[in-house]
């Protein structure tokens, strides 16, 4: 069976990129859904008339500058990849007009946990299942580690520092969902210092998260002077460390020294951070095929996001 997908939103999550890349990199939700033979991008929406004619040529699918002008109603796939105080107004206006089996939004849900829990109540009461465009739960070497935690390979607790940049909601969420994945629901936030970021209603806020086997500091980095999203985890017999490239990295203890204990070099995990964007388009196709997926939820992130909210209140 093939699903057909409508993409809202053609900016560079929805479309560019990797529009200007070789087609091994697959980066953005049009070039995913494209590539994958479960499904067929129907068309896309955009309010700027360039990116609709780039995608017109790419693609060779039609456009659209609105929703109300939508044509085709079968629509099995709507991918939500518009700003983020636009995510609302986009979902009511696209479940007024078609029944798609599944919603896929990118992240944060809103500026506002308010307007979040509004998108989540929506798609509930309508019956269309809504999941997160966090890539790294479907990234081959992310879950390699949740893995070998599980089974205590790696052994914890861990204690850790995260670096990140473009405000906790819009970036920082992507690791505190991570960890989630990697170490159960977090338990407690407290906040340590807050400034403003780049994005109206987001900032950037220090603050330690705790997980039932997990201590993380997390330090917000002021975006202008350059990006890092990185972080390293200590455990007790290794270290689990990701740079700034979404590169992954295990340093396992080194026992045979006679005096002080050291770690090995660090072993690289196999990734396919190159083509993030179709390892979701399958979980997707997985998702619709009933296979359980650990991919997150309206409800996961409308969770996870009242907690970040009251990080960004400012006393």
């Amino acid at each position: 069976m093939t699903y057909k997908v409508l993409i809202i939103g053609l900016g560079n999550i929805g479309m560019n990129y990797d529009i200007d890349l070789p087609k091994t990199n697959i980066l953005s939700h049009a070039r995913a859904f494209d590539e994958h033979q479960e499904f067929e991008v129907s068309a896309g929406i955009d309010i700027n008339i360039e990116n609709c004619k780039k995608f017109s040529n790419e693609y060779k699918k039609k456009t659209y500058n609105s929703i109300k002008e939508i044509t085709d109603k079968e629509i099995d796939v709507v991918v939500i990849a518009t700003p983020t105080n636009k995510h609302l107004s986009d979902i009511e206006e696209i479940l007024k007009i078609i029944s798609p089996k599944l919603i896929l939004c990118e992240k944060p849900l809103s500026e506002k946990s308010v307007e979040a829990n509004k998108i989540v109540d929506l798609c509930e009461t309508k019956g269309v299942p809504l999941f997160l465009n966090f890539i790294r739960r479907t990234d081959p070497a992310f879950r390699e580690v949740k893995e070998k935690l599980e089974t205590n390979e790696y052994e914890g607790p861990f204690k850790g520092i995260l670096w990140y940049t473009k405000g906790l909601l819009h970036n920082g969420s992507h690791f505190v969902d991570l960890f989630e994945y990697w170490f159960g629901e977090l338990k407690r936030l407290k906040k340590v210092d807050y400034f403003d970021g780049m994005y109206l209603n987001d900032g950037q806020v220090d603050c330690y998260l705790e997980y039932d086997d997990a201590s993380i500091l997390c330090l917000g980095l002021n975006e202008k002077n350059y990006m890092n999203c990185s972080f390293e985890l200590n455990g007790a017999n290794g270290k689990i460390h990701c740079n700034p490239s979404n590169q992954l990295f295990w340093s396992s203890v080194n026992n045979s020294q006679e005096s002080a204990v050291i770690l090995n070099e660090p072993v690289k995990f196999a990734d396919d951070m190159s083509r993030y964007q179709f390892n979701i388009a399958q979980e997707i196709a997985n998702i619709l095929a009933g296979i359980k997926t650990e991919l997150t939820t309206g409800q996961q992130a409308l969770k996870c996001q009242l907690k970040l909210e009251s990080m960004l209140e400012v006393s």
